[in-house]
């Protein structure tokens, strides 16, 4: 049994011990949300094709289309990516249905993914041995350690996104076309579907790795103030 191990069943973990256990917790957790989330965007259309196109279509024709020329204003003002420009070569109809195409698939995948990720980082805590009495898959019993650093990856994760979608939007571009361009070459994808992933792997994706930084810095302070 090694030095770690009989720290644990002594229950008696250094502030070192906690931060590192609980560190893997989230990065655990975060590559299984960011897995969740670009598998629903890219396989939508192979899981469920029916429900995303009727879903798509609803919403492009009841919300989207009548209201075209302010959302299409709102995007370019607070997106300066070259994925929320309208192309004028398509006509009302069809740039209100990749809006709404855009909306099912980020929000189909959005909620799921930061619930994934918040009970994959609790349920990863207990077999750190570092959890707390509640089932790991109770949200309802967040632990104010739990909220914190969910906050900070939050809070972090969307102003980074934020960012990548306005003072960095030039790089960001230059990374999606580049990670569209191995996409269509390694897996044989069509650009629509390459285009879609690389703009979440980059846009919400990369930000997040970066709430996840945040994240492991609140931890660490947690700790840090409890040992005093």
């Amino acid at each position: 049994m090694s030095g770690i191990d009989n720290l644990v069943k002594a229950g008696e973990l250094t502030v070192g011990n906690k931060i590192a256990r609980e560190s893997i917790s989230l990065i655990f957790a975060e590559c299984v949300s960011i897995a969740a989330m670009l598998g629903v965007v890219a396989e939508a259309d192979k899981v469920a094709p029916e429900l995303t196109e009727g879903a798509t279509k609803a919403i492009a024709k009841a919300v989207v289309e009548p209201n075209l020329d302010v959302i299409e204003k709102s995007l370019t003002t607070v997106c300066k990516l070259e994925t929320c420009k309208p192309d004028k070569e398509k006509n009302r109809e069809q740039r209100s249905h990749d809006i709404a195409r855009m909306t099912v698939l980020f929000g189909a995948a959005w909620v799921p993914s930061l619930l994934i990720k918040l009970a994959t980082r609790r349920g990863m805590n207990k077999v750190m041995g570092i959890g707390d009495e509640h089932q790991w898959w109770d949200l309802r019993k967040l632990s104010p350690t739990d909220k914190s650093v969910a906050v900070w990856d939050e809070g972090v994760h969307y102003g980074s996104l934020i960012l990548a979608n306005t003072l960095l939007a030039k790089p960001s571009d230059e990374m999606i076309r580049g990670v569209s361009g191995i996409l269509q070459k390694t897996f044989g994808w069509s650009k629509q579907r390459s285009d879609e992933t690389a703009v979440t792997a980059v846009i919400h994706e990369v930000p997040n790795l970066m709430g996840a930084a945040a994240g492991i810095l609140a931890i660490a302070a947690h700790h840090s103030r409890a040992k005093v």
